[in-house]
């Protein structure tokens, strides 16, 4: 898993995600998982990419190739 910076790691309310441009609504789903997602736009959603939990608030690396993504 990637680490992430500690001013990315620090967002912790859906404002600060919006504020740091991660601002499109997904939702990533697979058998075990649904997360309610902000990523920036462009995000390589078949790689590894930083997403703003909106559920936990809290900042992710999600491995995109495992789950199934659409727009929220």
């Amino acid at each position: 898993m990637a680490m992430l910076t500690t001013d990315v790691a620090a967002i912790v309310t859906e404002e600060e995600a919006i504020a740091a441009g991660y601002t499109d609504a997904v939702i990533a789903d697979c058998s075990m998982y649904t997360l309610e997602l902000l990523i920036k736009p462009g995000a390589d959603l078949d790689g590894s990419f930083a997403a703003f939990n909106r559920n936990e608030r809290e900042m992710l690396t999600v491995n995109g190739w495992l789950f199934d993504i659409s727009p929220d």
